[in-house]
């Protein structure tokens, strides 16, 4: 890992168990970031960039706190490299909550002294609208937040309501309380739901240690990306919410195109307990997404159509199961009607489930 001294911001690496204690930036990026290149062969130059400015406040600000090290994304990866690159993003959730504290810069919060206007200020900050922010704002274990000026606004304790509110991301998280993988797949991605990144597979890639997977960088592959992730996730989770998502427009695929799809998922969750019965593996083959369901007949828009119950629940309510709407058979089904679930009122008998294929 590379880090900086935060006295004369030169660059130090360390490995495993002999990386020292640091600090670590969240911010938003803008024009004029400094890279390693940079640093390291244009330093005289870089102090003229704008980004200069934030990673010498970060290191002054972390120094007065007693660190001798901090980590900033800009210029601590050496993105010329693709194995670093990639190496960084899989391993960036697990670097934000190794550190030791981390500073939320928020480049577009003015000063004030008055709590009400600082929190108009914060329901506009870009920060809280990037992808990679929402991270950053999960794995640390101690977060402090900066307005413009790098004068403290508040302990991520202290904000913990106006947190909430903004990101409606549960209060237990926010405090520390509960880690996120106590929560469901579709109630993680509706955190991340109104978040966006500059390039398109970032979405994916700024996800991955949100749900505790790893997967190479591939930059071009574009929406394939968010693919990717969700392939990831069923292959290591038996986790049923991943496709309990809707949106408008119909295209009959099983998987989400972006967590946006997930907008209405935050009441979706699943039982933490293998139920034999009902719970086969998931498998993606060449004939579609291979699963145990539970199939019910159901009449809309003038169709009778199937409801594919894969055991994911309405807040812990075992008769409230959320059901995808397909048609097809006897074997093969797509999904269809794509912006509504179907729910059931009564308890359904994981013995009846049925090895069914879905495109």
């Amino acid at each position: 890992m590379r880090l900086l001294r935060t006295d004369n911001l030169l660059f130090e690496e360390f490995e495993g168990s002999a990386i020292p204690e640091y600090a670590i930036l969240s911010h938003t990026w803008g024009e004029g970031e400094v890279s390693y290149k940079d640093m390291v062969s244009r330093r005289e130059i870089s102090k003229q960039k704008p980004g200069y400015k934030k990673i010498e406040q970060c290191c002054r600000q972390a120094a007065s706190m007693g660190h001798q090290y901090a980590w900033v994304d800009t210029c601590c990866i050496d993105k010329r490299s693709s194995a670093e690159l990639t190496e960084a993003i899989n391993a960036m959730y697990k670097w934000y909550g190794a550190s030791s504290i981390c500073f939320a810069y928020l480049a577009d919060v003015p000063s004030t002294h008055d709590r009400e206007t600082l929190f108009v200020h914060l329901k506009t900050s870009r920060w809280f609208t990037r992808g990679w922010t929402l991270q950053e704002l999960i794995a640390p274990k101690d977060l402090l937040f900066f307005d413009q000026n790098w004068k403290m606004t508040g302990k991520r304790l202290e904000l913990e309501a106006i947190l909430v509110e903004i990101t409606k991301i549960p209060s237990t998280v926010i405090k520390g309380e509960a880690v996120p993988n106590e929560f469901s797949i579709a109630q993680r991605m509706s955190w991340a739901a109104k978040r966006k990144t500059t390039r398109v597979e970032d979405m994916a890639y700024c996800l991955l240690g949100l749900f505790e997977v790893h997967m190479p960088m591939i930059y071009g592959e574009g929406k394939n990306a968010f693919e990717r992730l969700q392939l990831e996730i069923i292959r290591k989770f038996h986790e049923p919410s991943v496709f309990a998502w809707t949106r408008k427009d119909i295209d009959g695929s099983v998987l989400a195109r972006h967590p946006l799809d997930f907008e209405h998922s935050a009441e979706f969750d699943s039982s933490n307990v293998l139920d034999h019965d009902r719970d086969g593996p998931y498998i993606m083959t060449h004939l579609g997404l291979s699963v145990k369901a539970i199939l019910r007949p159901c009449l809309k828009n003038h169709g009778e159509y199937q409801v594919a119950y894969l055991g994911c629940f309405v807040n812990h309510n075992v008769n409230r199961q959320v059901g995808i709407i397909v048609d097809g058979g006897p074997k093969y089904y797509f999904r269809i009607l794509c912006d509504e679930l179907h729910y059931t009122e009564e308890y359904l008998d994981p013995k009846e489930a049925q090895d069914i294929y879905i495109d």
